[in-house]
């Protein structure tokens, strides 16, 4: 944290003179922290997605027994996995190896 003014405001960052300094630096608006949040980044200790967070349709992927990233669209929830059809060939796979994706498609 530094004690700091913004001199200026640009499409995509802020010029920010540092007062200790007497420095300026471009910042991007995403790394200002005017609230003074928590912002630590934490490593999750649970794994997977739960069952309530996923539908039939949603794009999932998954590391297959070869250590292989595989992905598709889920087919259908069971009990403890789900029906995934990763290029027209279907898996079963424990909600907890899953990790989802984002749907390049428009």
């Amino acid at each position: 944290m530094r004690d700091a003014l913004i001199v200026d405001l640009r499409p995509a960052t802020a010029v920010v003179l540092d007062r200790q300094t007497s420095t300026n630096f471009l910042i991007d608006y995403a790394a200002i922290n005017l609230d003074g949040a928590d912002t630590a980044i934490r490593e999750r200790t649970d794994h997977g997605i739960g069952r309530q967070e996923i539908a039939v349709g949603d794009l999932v992927g998954f590391q297959d027994r070869d250590g292989r990233q595989r992905h598709g669209k889920v087919l259908r929830l069971n009990g403890k996995t789900i029906t995934l059809d990763c290029d027209g060939q279907q898996w079963r796979v424990a909600y907890a190896l899953l990790h989802r994706m984002i749907d390049p498609a428009p």
